[in-house]
Order: C-alpha cells, then structure tokens, then sequence
C-alpha cells in the first residue's frame, strides 16, 4: 500500500506542535493539504510541513484527492468540522459510533 495522503482542517498551535510532526515523520503518511485562518500563518505551517496545497477555504480541502482528514479545530468551530463528516464515510461512522 501507497503513502495515506492526508489534510489537516485546522493548523494551531496544538496541531502544529503535536500532531503534524508526529505525522510527518512517518514513511506511510504524505502531508498534501491543510486548511487554516490567516494566510501568513498558513504559508507558515505549509513550508514547515512540507504540504503542497494550502488554503482557507475546508471546502477546497475536502474536493482535493485525500485518504484522511484530521479535524484539529477548537470545539466552538464544529460547523467546520460538521460538512466533513458527512463527506468522508469513516467519519460519519465514527461520529455515529459515539
């Protein structure tokens, strides 16, 4: 099996420094694309990660080619989060299961 391409809807401070390193320092993972406020910030986080699309639009994200999405949003933003679970199967699966 091929690298997981995987996207990140939001990029602050806990996913910067927890998840994103943790995940790109795996041989499986490719950071392709991630979504986040602020376009300083986010050209930012797209150079330091290596991800080849970035942009503020989740909508954008979610139409490019991904395997994954990790959801790194804070609570109070769960209308982001809300239109990928409906896109992506797993996620409907997972948010139904708990």
């Amino acid at each position: 099996m091929g690298k997981i391409r995987l996207g990140f809807i939001g990029a602050g401070w806990w996913a910067t420094a927890n998840h994103m390193p943790i995940l790109a320092a795996r041989d499986d993972v490719e950071m392709t694309t991630v979504c986040r406020l602020g376009q300083d910030e986010l050209e930012r986080v797209r150079e330091r990660f290596g991800f080849r699309y970035a942009t503020e639009d989740y909508r954008e994200l979610l139409a490019r080619p991904l395997d994954a999405v990790v959801v790194t949003t804070p609570p109070t933003r769960c209308t982001t989060s809300t239109p990928g679970r409906r896109s992506w199967p797993a996620a409907t699966s997972w948010s139904r299961s708990r």
